[in-house]
């Protein structure tokens, strides 16, 4: 079975796709999605995008469990009352929460925008998403300034807090290969994005093997090519850590 650590919930402003729960769920399930993390993406660019969270408990469908994890503006005064809420309202501790540095528009390694927020998380042992990237820069309007979020800043500040577990959703494979011998060992990296060619095996051989977790960007990005690149790349043993096994080491078990 599989843990999608990266889906979305809501309409995307730029392709006709949205899904809500239950439909998300139904897509996922048809290829053994057991759990799936979604954050919802219609409200990245409310003025007040924290006002717009709302606590929903876990949803099961079939055989398939969709958790909606709360999108947080750390810019705004309210993002502390979001998790507040998030985490009376679920009655036990939130598995992750999701940043959009790029959408809410600050540094991925500012230190007074995130540290407040850091230390929330490591308190309540909440692992800590950030989006780099929702798709390709160069297929955006050219009016779009929204950038890419570099994934080597992610990690100068996973290293300097270094008691968190970070994930890095939408990095690229050359920059998942330059941070190879560098990387910090409290930081994940998803699948989302990394499309080479048997690009997965090379991250194992480059010693990513324990850190690398799944992700479909379902439904911006097709689902059976997300699980199809894994099975085609990676052995049994290997495609089960990519799978679930490095998810439960990020989740802390959980």
């Amino acid at each position: 079975m599989i843990y999608d650590m990266t889906a979305f919930l809501g309409p995307y402003d730029r392709r006709a796709v949205g899904l809500e729960a239950e439909p998300l769920a139904r897509l996922l399930g048809a290829w053994e999605v057991e759990r799936a993390f979604a954050g919802r993406i219609d409200t990245l660019s409310f003025d007040n995008g924290n006002a717009a969270v709302r606590s929903v408990a876990p949803a099961r469908f079939d055989r398939t469990t969709v958790e909606t994890i709360p999108v947080v503006d750390p810019t705004l005064p309210n993002w502390q009352d979001v998790l507040t809420t998030h985490f009376d309202a679920n009655g036990r501790r939130l598995s992750m929460i999701r940043l959009h540095p790029g959408h809410h528009g600050y540094e991925v390694d500012d230190e007074t925008v995130l540290g407040p927020v850091i230390d929330w998380t490591h308190h309540h042992g909440t692992a800590l998403q950030v989006i780099l990237a929702l798709d390709d820069a160069r297929r955006r309007h050219p009016a779009t300034k929204l950038r890419d979020v570099p994934l080597d800043s992610l990690a100068k500040l996973a290293k300097r807090f270094s008691q968190q577990r970070f994930l890095a959703s939408g990095a690229v494979f050359g920059s998942v290969v330059s941070l190879a011998k560098e990387k910090p060992v409290n930081l994940w990296v998803d699948t989302g994005r990394v499309e080479a060619s048997a690009g997965l095996q090379r991250l194992f051989d480059l010693g990513w093997g324990e850190r690398l977790v799944f992700a479909s960007f379902a439904p911006l990005l097709i689902v059976h090519s997300a699980v199809a690149r894994i099975l085609a790349d990676l052995n049994d043993t290997d495609s089960s850590k990519v799978f679930r096994h490095n998810a439960m080491e990020l989740l802390a078990g959980d």
